[in-house]
């Protein structure tokens, strides 16, 4: 009676939890994924919904549906998982097959030897739930990956639950979940409060899983460019900063390449600010090409764009540099019929130990200035703060003329 009543304890969980999770993902775009978690509590209470119809336990054919319905509720959990992550794998197409590996198999089994039956039946249902484990822990964006490794472990909890009652429980008569008789019994009660608390615990994860990644949507959407989708000015900032930190603790040179479009008023009164922004995007989407992916790359404001490079000393700062300029320069852009070309002047300077950001953006501004008011199209190299008073930008001078 008592393990009944659990039985029926945690139908009304799973089913509350399935109707929870389904309400949040139609209340929000960004709440969309947790409708696959919900499709998993659906099946799972269906499945106790069928186990716990008959007062002297089900029959074997109930037990066969009521497990099929649980692994393709696993297979549900794990695509959502799959969608979450960003895997790039299609879980839903090869879990729908190994349900029907399952059925086959269990149908066979249920007829020859039902303790068989119920290990087969373990090791599909760890071996899905096991999937979605490994993409949670590979999930590395730091906002959700918190959220992922709690029901990580939580899933983890359930695995373990059902590997013990697989291995252990055809020796003690335990009955597993389904269950196939109601016989009492303080390890079947045990294992089903257990699996009642961390699968209540898990809808509370997933729920947890889907805020994170809308706070991370919300940070990036306030650190980026909409036009360009580059950091912004207050992203570069914050990740500047965490960039000079690391130079001078790994005692590591670091380069900030400053650079302006040229002449880009003109391009807009001539071509229309539509034009314009093509060129800013044509030339973000270059720009971010020819940088490393350790690299920083930000539209600071209007044409100015601003590239951090990390471990790059003066030299190499200098050929990245003219590789983007001399890039710039090749590129031509369609926009309605029309060819627009773009050039960008540009300015360099190197970190020193006594750098804030501000400071060293402000030097590297004041290079790009000067190449600017040298002829345009040219890259400048501006003097740090240890170099002599007075000292004057040294101008690399580029070969094509300004535009």
């Amino acid at each position: 009676m008592v393990l009944r009543t659990l039985l029926f304890a945690d139908l009304f969980v799973q089913a509350a939890c399935a109707l929870a999770l389904l309400l949040l993902s139609r209340s929000a775009e960004h709440m969309r994924n947790l409708r696959w978690y919900a499709y998993y509590y659906a099946a799972v209470a269906v499945a106790l919904l069928l186990v716990t119809l008959r007062a002297d336990g089900p029959e074997p054919a109930t037990v066969y549906g009521a497990r099929a319905l649980v692994l393709l509720g696993a297979v549900l959990l794990t695509h959502g998982l799959s969608e979450f992550t960003h895997s790039g794998n299609s879980v839903l197409h090869w879990g729908l097959g190994l349900v029907v590996v399952f059925c086959a198999a269990e149908g066979f089994l249920l007829a020859v030897n039902m303790q068989a039956a119920m290990q087969v039946f373990a090791i599909f249902f760890i071996g899905q739930l096991l999937v979605g484990v490994f993409l949670l822990l590979a999930h590395t964006e730091p906002l959700e990956s918190t959220a992922g490794r709690g029901v990580a472990a939580l899933l983890g909890v359930v695995m373990l639950l059902f590997a013990v009652r697989a291995i252990f429980g055809p020796l003690r008569g335990v009955p597993f979940i389904p269950t196939e008789a109601f016989r009492p019994n303080s390890t079947a009660v045990v294992g089903l409060i257990i699996f009642l608390i961390a699968t209540a615990c898990m809808a509370f994860g997933f729920v947890w899983m889907a805020t994170a990644r809308l706070r991370l949507q919300l940070e990036q959407q306030v650190r980026t460019d909409a036009l360009t989708g580059l950091l912004n000015r207050r992203g570069l900032e914050i990740e500047a900063q965490r960039a000079l930190s690391a130079s001078r603790r790994l005692q590591t040179p670091l380069a900030v390449v400053a650079l302006d479009l040229d002449h880009f008023k003109g391009l807009n009164d001539h071509f229309g600010h539509a034009a314009g922004d093509a060129a800013l995007a044509g030339a973000a989407q270059l720009l971010a090409q020819c940088l490393r992916r350790s690299d920083l790359l930000a539209r600071l404001g209007g044409e100015e764009f601003v590239a951090v490079l990390p471990a790059r000393d003066a030299a190499r700062a200098g050929l990245v540099a003219e590789r983007l300029r001399s890039q710039l320069e090749a590129l031509r852009i369609d926009f309605e019929g029309a060819s627009i070309s773009v050039t960008a002047s540009f300015g360099v300077t190197m970190a020193t130990a006594a750098d804030s950001w501000p400071s060293l953006l402000q030097r590297a501004d004041a290079a790009l200035y000067e190449a600017k008011r040298t002829g345009r199209n040219r890259i400048c190299s501006s003097a740090t703060p240890t170099a002599a008073a007075g000292a004057q930008p040294d101008v690399a001078s580029a070969s094509a003329s300004s535009h």
